[in-house]
């Protein structure tokens, strides 16, 4: 199991419109062209362009640990200033952890989700960024090392959830399309690489990525709504980006 990438993946599914200049300088464009679609659709107002980030709390036990997943969503933006002070090595102190990681600043691509039952409602406090338990993965020592030195772009990854992303009429969409065809959706994408990227970009991400061969990557616009679940399991992958798409 990649571990890493099952972790980063993981995120509650609900969503705040809190402080919403604690996004991209294009995230008010994105929301108010989110806002236009979602009343096309007579639907509720869209996430996408929404940013969050996640602390990840690991610990050792023995032969075994658990990494406990913490994110922003539903409870704010995840203030840049805030966010690029955070020392995981005084973290890891203050919680008396093995380590502690950091995944972020995301942007959701998706309109809307809905997730099944979540660990809690346990909030802590990191650097100052409130955030909420969402998830408790168990690993193994051997394990570990792939959550230290993380997985590779475009290798799947099993992530047990049950999550619907929605995606509205008139969006636009980014699919990373595999060999056999089989069609990954982005469901967010990220600032760890870039931290300039933007949904502007996004549409052009064909000719930056470098995909193994048989791979695409193609941008196109819903014709209806669309909604992308997984029940259970969910495939997921990242490009070298590390923005993050689901398996149809």
């Amino acid at each position: 199991m990649r571990l890493i990438t099952v972790v980063a993946l993981l995120a509650t599914m609900g969503c705040s419109d809190d402080d919403k200049g604690a996004g991209d300088l294009d995230a008010s464009a994105d929301a108010a062209g989110a806002d236009a679609v979602a009343a096309a659709d007579a639907t509720p107002p869209s996430m996408f362009g929404t940013r969050y980030c996640e602390v990840f709390l690991v610990k050792v036990q023995g032969a075994d640990g658990t990494v406990e997943v913490y994110n922003t969503v539903g409870l704010n933006l995840c203030p840049a200033s805030q966010w690029d002070a955070l020392d995981t090595a005084k973290l890891k102190q203050e919680h008396n952890v093995f380590a502690v990681m950091l995944n972020g600043p995301r942007y959701w691509t998706t309109d809307g989700a809905k997730a099944g039952s979540s660990v809690g409602s346990t909030v802590v406090t990191f650097g100052g960024i409130d955030m909420k338990k969402v998830a408790e993965l168990k690993f193994t020592l051997a394990e570990l090392q792939q959550l230290q030195t993380g997985s590779q772009p475009y290798t799947s990854a099993t992530v047990l959830r049950d999550n619907t992303w929605t995606y509205y009429t008139g969006r636009e969409i980014y699919e990373l399309v595999a060999p056999d065809g089989k069609v990954h959706i982005m469901q967010s994408y990220s600032h760890q690489v870039d931290n300039t990227l933007s949904s502007k970009d996004l549409p052009g991400l064909s000719a930056r990525l470098k995909p193994p061969i048989g791979w695409s990557f193609r941008a196109r616009k819903l014709t209806a709504k669309l909604e992308v679940k997984a029940s259970g399991k969910a495939t997921v992958i990242q490009d070298e980006l590390k923005n993050t798409y689901q398996l149809r």
